[in-house]
């Protein structure tokens, strides 16, 4: 397999070998995928093999999904999209509230109707591995959509001692917690809410978290020794009360998805489907495009021509040979998870594959 770093000149009487004319052609069509990636949007190359996806068209792991906005694949791994109006797989709920889910949400909520007294209830996501965030003791991001919400039936005035609304989220090991959010209504206030985006940055060597708002740091550093059940996982709480009088009250803290990135985690995959090819092809140059990569993860390249029976591992924009020529292309690109550290950038997914070409022979 030969390395395409430069174009190779030569003159008359000049005598090459086999790697260095391969190192040639690998240069050229290197360029004219790449400038086929870039600015091409039709093709009527024979031989030219190219997929900007534009669909969810291509097999790929539970660590892989794709992004219709960005027409790509991205790789985290889902925890729970909350799309299957049961919760009981992935949460274990308590209390004397309500815990529901439906084709959007999980909901965790406590009510209280007039003079009916304290009313609480508590969600925990201790269900599939990787939801126990402690991950073996291994850095992790979370992201989450959590919507917190509390009212009283009143524009003020009431007792805090009679009348409360809270709801809060945070993380647990089913002993201690670490809350991230709270809300909590005052005398001044009939009515809360706060619909957020939250990621959150654990460092575990550090035992410390750093919490992201709608994008924006929150908290840095906190601290979250206090959880040393071993495991620990998201917790939703809410907290109703109206022990006299003629007020209720409510509250809520709702759960809209959940996907995580660690260290160790499993590694990604997409499998495009396959194409045929007007005659069998032993050879191959596959250029492809990622973005938002991670630090620690490297995607790798295999091509088939035979739909899948066979793979040979290929490197982006050099030529390959096919050791099972066939008519059926298909490419595999694997995204394994770092296993360094992981720190808070700008890119919050380990990484995304956008699109590749490839010419056959």
């Amino acid at each position: 397999m030969a390395i395409t770093n430069s174009l190779q000149f030569y003159e008359n009487g000049d005598l090459t070998d086999a790697d260095q004319v391969l190192s040639n052609t690998s240069f050229v069509l290197n360029n004219m995928l790449a400038y086929a990636l870039d600015g091409a949007t039709t093709t009527s190359q024979n031989n030219l093999k190219m997929d900007f996806f534009t669909s969810d068209t291509a097999a790929s792991t539970s660590d892989m999904h794709y992004n219709s906005g960005d027409d790509a694949y991205d790789f985290y791994h889902v925890d729970d999209e909350i799309d299957d109006s049961s919760y009981s797989a992935n949460w274990t709920a308590s209390g004397t509230g309500t815990t529901t889910e439906d084709t959007s949400k999980l909901s965790n909520s406590a009510a209280a109707s007039p003079a009916s007294g304290d009313f609480t209830q508590t969600t925990i996501s201790n269900g599939t591995s990787p939801i126990d965030y402690y991950n073996s003791n291994k850095d992790c991001w979370i992201k989450c959509r959590v919507v917190l919400s509390g009212a009283i039936s009143s524009t003020g005035g009431y007792n805090d001692s009679i009348y409360d609304s809270q709801a809060k989220f945070g993380l647990t090991d089913g002993a201690n917690t670490v809350w991230i959010k709270t809300i909590d209504l005052d005398s001044d206030v009939h009515s809360l809410s706060d619909d957020s985006v939250w990621e959150i940055w654990i460092d575990a060597s550090a035992d410390t978290c750093d919490t992201y708002d709608d994008g924006v740091l929150d908290q840095s550093g906190l601290d979250i020794s206090s959880l040393t059940g071993g495991n620990y996982y998201i917790v939703l709480w809410a907290y109703a009360k109206s022990s006299a009088g003629s007020l209720s009250a409510n509250a809520s803290a709702d759960i809209y998805y959940l996907y995580s990135m660690g260290t160790d985690y499993s590694s990604g995959e997409v499998v495009t489907t396959a194409t045929s090819l007007s005659s069998s092809a032993d050879m191959a140059i596959t250029k492809y495009t990622t973005s938002n990569m991670d630090s620690g993860v490297t995607p790798s390249l295999e091509v088939s021509t035979d739909n899948g029976a066979n793979y040979d591992s290929a490197s982006d924009g050099v030529v390959g040979e096919i050791t099972t020529p066939g008519t059926n292309l298909k490419h595999k690109f694997t995204f394994a998870a770092p296993t360094g550290d992981l720190t808070p950038s700008a890119d919050k997914t380990w990484g995304s594959l956008n699109n590749y070409a490839t010419y056959y022979g």
